[in-house]
């Protein structure tokens, strides 16, 4: 009798156990959803200037997992596929989308042309990245060019090989890019704080 009172007692014990991380894990995946639901929520960026004048963009953080990923954001999982990263080596994405505007504070002067009659002409080209537009006077230009950036960052871990066999890290990469011609990156760098 002794021997089946503690069988009953050791295996409702494996039974609570059992039960508390079960039920740490679903208060985990609840303040998940609660956090990105607020994030999803506000659906804004909050700009803002920093002290030395630049202009500064803050947005939280989106928790998803993988299968969450490929079901609403296709079009990031074809750029990782694109870029020839394993969906399961990615530990972040960040999707940054930049708009360049420059226009002259006063009209650029035209040398060494014949004179222009004094009426204003004005000129217009447009593609799917990049407006320029502008105004040509009988001695002068007045342009304007207006082009997006978007960029797509992405944090994943190299996989260390043996024979064929992924065993380990070998480290943690970032790999850039943007969808826009005209635009080059130049310039990349990735820090971690420990």
């Amino acid at each position: 009798m002794k021997k089946y009172l503690f069988g009953v007692i050791l295996i409702m014990g494996i039974i609570i156990i059992a039960q508390i991380f079960m039920l740490k894990n679903i208060k985990a995946e609840k303040n998940r959803f609660e956090a990105n639901q607020a994030v999803l929520l506000a659906d804004t960026a909050e700009y803002y200037k920093a002290k030395n004048g630049q202009l500064a963009a803050y947005v939280e953080r989106l928790e998803l997992t993988k299968r969450e990923l490929v079901q609403y954001c296709g079009e990031l999982k074809n750029e990782v596929k694109n870029l020839k990263i394993k969906l399961r080596d990615v530990k972040s994405i960040t999707n940054i989308s930049t708009e360049i505007q420059i226009e002259p504070i006063e009209p650029i002067p035209l040398r060494n042309v014949l004179p222009i009659s004094d009426s204003i002409k004005r000129f217009d080209w447009q593609d799917k990245w990049a407006k320029i537009s502008g105004t040509i006077q009988h001695d002068s230009i007045n342009p304007r060019f207006e082009t997006i950036v978007p960029l797509i960052q992405i944090v994943h871990r190299i996989p260390k090989k043996f024979l064929g066999i992924r065993i380990g890290t070998k480290g943690i990469g970032q790999t850039i890019t943007t969808s826009n011609p005209y635009a080059k990156i130049i310039f990349e760098r990735y820090i971690e704080l420990k």
